[in-house]
């Protein structure tokens, strides 16, 4: 009696043999779709506003890169003037902050101390 029940649900339910499957390739067809619009959609070639602003982020980058050489030569010369900030864990050569270490331990510390940024008047 159960048997014969549950071959009667089987044989009125909808779904056929195998239907995970289909379910699967649809999800995977939608995010295929999904996708492709959202790139065609942020595409710069479509968008003359867009690749406008995107040419001044490049100019803003390549001046900054001059900026940041300025800034790691500037720290340099700060560090051979004062050895105990090249050795220190957060504003020295190796310290987490890098290159902006030693200017901003002056702008934190030095200026206060006395301390010389390289470039600029005593």
């Amino acid at each position: 009696m159960i048997k014969q029940t549950k071959n009667m649900l089987i044989n009125r339910c909808a779904w056929r043999p195998g239907w995970q499957n289909d379910v699967v390739a649809g999800i995977v067809y939608v995010l295929c779709l999904a996708v492709f619009f959202a790139s065609v959609w942020r595409s710069d070639i479509l968008s003359p506003i867009r690749r406008a602003s995107m040419s001044q982020i490049a100019q803003t980058a390549k001046e900054s890169r001059v900026s940041m050489h300025a800034l790691c030569e500037s720290a340099e010369n700060y560090w051979s003037l004062y050895p105990d900030v090249a050795q220190d864990a957060f504003f020295g050569r190796y310290g987490k902050v890098g290159c902006g270490g030693a200017y901003e331990h002056w702008t934190r510390h030095g200026h206060q101390e006395g301390r010389v940024w390289p470039g600029e008047n005593p």
